[in-house]
């Protein structure tokens, strides 16, 4: 009865696939042999499976990824160029998180010392600023001096709200002027109106502080700034009193 299903388990002119076609999958089922059973169940379950299992991977990816990016951020601290001791990172790390009252996990602070002029600090920091991930920017005093030029800072005075909050700050005497971006309609980056700006307040010199002073190798002069679009202006206002304490 079935020699004519010695050559192949799937003929399209087999005598079982031109049977009454009203006839069940069961009894389909029950009139095959082992070979065309498997060979049937491969053409017409195994590719629908597989389409069913790539599906459930994308809706387990969408899921995993929204729950990754559900994590929060509540401080995000740009060091360049220089390497943090790393058991202090992490105690001022922990005692931040203990600060503002968060996880550390969900939500928590971040202090990344992976920025280096050298490699792709400025294009890393474009694409943050663009994204609004930076709060805070520490670099030494003459490559905040660069990054104030090619306005990747918050004006302090702004940030303060007004000329008179300034004065009023615990931090009066260490705030520090630089040239920002001269920014326009008519004009782009391109057109080399780097550090053209107003001179403004730009930064806080924290050289003097013995929390960063102790985590620090290679910076002389570290100056504390915002970043412009910052997300978590309160938390980083905090911060820099925590520094200066």
């Amino acid at each position: 009865m079935y020699d004519s299903y010695k050559k192949t388990a799937l003929d399209d002119d087999a005598s079982i696939y031109n049977a009454d076609r009203e006839r069940t999958e069961k009894q389909k089922w029950r009139e095959m042999s082992k070979e065309q059973r498997r060979q049937y169940f491969a053409d017409y379950y195994l590719r629908r499976i597989l389409c069913i299992l790539a599906g459930a991977a994308v809706v387990f990816f969408l899921i995993w990824h929204f729950m990754k990016t559900a994590d929060e951020t509540v401080l995000y601290v740009a060091v360049v160029d220089e390497s943090l001791d790393t058991k202090k990172l992490e105690r001022m790390s922990e005692e931040l998180n203990d600060r503002f009252k968060v996880d550390g996990r969900h939500k928590k602070v971040i202090i990344d010392d992976t920025f280096f002029m050298k490699d792709d600090a400025l294009t890393r920091m474009e694409v943050y600023l663009h994204n609004n991930q930076l709060d805070v920017i520490i670099a030494d005093e003459n490559v905040w001096r660069e990054l104030s030029g090619y306005g990747f800072l918050k004006r302090l005075d702004e940030f303060l709200g007004n000329p008179e909050k300034l004065k009023e700050s615990h931090y009066e005497n260490k705030f520090l002027e630089a040239n920002g971006y001269l920014d326009g309609d008519d004009i782009s980056f391109e057109d080399e109106e780097v550090a053209r700006g107003e001179m403004a307040p730009y930064g806080v010199d924290i050289s003097e502080s013995r929390k960063f002073g102790e985590m620090k190798e290679y910076m002389e002069h570290p100056v504390f700034a915002i970043a412009e679009g910052a997300k978590n202006e309160g938390h980083a206002e905090d911060f820099l009193d925590y520094l200066m304490e």
